[in-house]
């Protein structure tokens, strides 16, 4: 089956250990033969290794690699030389030939070979993209000769840098546009700090985040775009909802019901709960918004129990801004 799988590079671990990142490395396979095979991190990079089925990173006849470093420091021409002499040094008994495929003021992309006959035949494909404080690498590498598969190609070539920070349009100084595939628009306070946004790659598709806290530390809000496969509605995600709260620590408390001006109707749930690690008593309001036949937004925010009051009114409005958006590039 052909589908497409977005990869963020970076790790998702790495996002969530630190929203505040800054940039990072989109890049988009219609494929599913890669997997996920092992992970290399020191104090100057970040390496991330992908196989084909039935091979590791320690035997392989595929491999694709990415790397992400604080940002050059020379040209991308000096370190593609490097790079070159670097592999060259690497395979001595080696012809080693190159050709840039194509190049920008912030990124560069180019192929190395064996020349023919050679014992251990080596192709590989890397792309150097340069952000305002990272550099990324894209690697794809074959132990034979011949051109690379189209779509793969088009992938590394087409990969980009993500600005975090950009993830969201701000418009009237409340209103945002989700970067996702711009599909849906929503307004939060002025005064609620967005921490960050992370994409993350599932078995089922994508899933975006977006993470806003609540001044004084009251709380957090989370908008989380993810993959309605099954079609379902909004409804069958709360009864959904409910069914795992009474199998956790969450106590259901009512449902609320609310209205927009044109008259459709929405619904969310309230949940009240202790939090294991402070022993706070916590509220969490929860609703969906169902903007396509197969993407789904789940709106939840936690706030101290003593400020849910204060605050559920303004939940409820940004839940229902949330609408489906069609905006041009």
């Amino acid at each position: 089956m052909r589908f497409k799988m977005k990869l963020f590079f970076l790790g998702l671990l790495v996002i969530r250990a630190s929203l505040f990142a800054t940039e990072d490395l989109s890049l988009t396979l219609f494929t599913d033969k890669w997997t996920f095979d092992n992970k290399y991190e020191n104090e100057q990079c970040s390496s991330y290794f992908y196989t084909i089925e039935g091979e590791t990173v320690n035997n392989w006849t595929e491999l694709l690699t990415t790397i992400n470093m604080n940002r050059i420091n020379i040209t991308l021409e000096s370190y593609c030389t490097d790079m070159l002499s670097a592999i060259q040094s690497n395979h001595p008994n080696e012809t080693i030939d190159s050709q840039v495929i194509d190049e920008d003021e912030t990124s560069l992309f180019f192929e190395w070979w064996t020349k023919n006959q050679s014992k251990n035949p080596r192709h590989d494909w890397i792309r150097i993209i340069n952000g305002e404080e990272k550099t990324f690498v894209i690697c794809y590498s074959a132990k034979k000769l011949g051109d690379i598969e189209f779509d793969l190609k088009k992938s590394i070539a087409d990969a980009k840098i993500l600005d975090l920070n950009k993830l969201y349009t701000k418009k009237d100084g409340d209103s945002h546009t989700s970067y996702y595939n711009q599909m849906f628009s929503f307004k939060t306070p002025q005064e609620w700090t967005h921490k960050g946004s992370f994409e993350e790659s599932i078995d089922s598709g994508t899933v975006f985040t977006h993470v806003f806290s609540l001044p004084e530390e009251n709380g957090t809000v989370v908008i989380e775009d993810f993959p309605n496969n099954q079609n379902s509605s909004a409804r069958e995600f709360l009864k959904m909802e409910l069914k795992s709260s009474l199998e956790g620590m969450m106590i259901f408390s009512h449902l609320e019901k609310m209205k927009k001006e044109n008259g459709s109707k929405r619904h969310g749930i309230v949940f009240l709960f202790k939090e294991a690690s402070s022993g706070r008593n916590l509220s969490r309001f929860t609703a969906y918004y169902k903007y396509g036949e197969y993407r789904m937004v789940n709106f939840f925010a936690t706030v101290k129990a003593d400020k849910f009051k204060e605050y559920l009114p303004l939940f409820k409005k940004s839940f229902l801004t949330l609408e489906k958006a069609e905006f041009a590039d």
